[in-house]
């Protein structure tokens, strides 16, 4: 039986900007190789093609109201994985920097992702067992 991960519906358009984050970064490290020549490292072009079919799955914009989207562990919870550590990063600097009002609503965002994140751990451990 393969693990499930569900993604909560709240948390989708902040995976899906980490998501397009991670894109940036491996394509800038895929960049910097290719502009000098060397081969590039493997990681950054393993983290593209993970991101990419995880926005291929959950949704490449936002929509109002998106769908629940249940995704195999085994396939995507690296790309999630990778996703909120540079959500999560970006989030908690803004709210370091940011008026009160506003940074308590970055805070409570910031805990539902991190709860999430441990969600996504544990399918990832899951499907790793498995």
């Amino acid at each position: 039986m393969t693990a499930k991960l569900s993604v909560p519906v709240q948390v989708i358009g902040r995976v899906r900007e980490g998501a397009y984050g991670v894109i940036v970064a491996a394509s800038e490290a895929l960049s910097a190789a290719a502009l000098v020549q060397a081969k590039p490292e493997r990681e950054s072009r393993e983290r593209l093609i993970r991101a990419w079919s995880l926005l291929e799955r959950i949704g490449w914009y936002a929509v109002n109201d998106p769908p629940a989207v249940v995704l195999d562990a085994a396939e995507h919870a690296g790309a999630v994985a990778d996703a909120l550590g540079n959500i999560t990063r970006l989030l908690a600097t803004w709210s370091q920097k940011t008026e009160q009002a506003n940074r308590d609503e970055l805070r409570a965002e910031l805990h539902e992702l991190r709860r999430f994140e441990r969600i996504a751990k544990r399918a990832r451990q899951a499907a790793t067992a498995s």
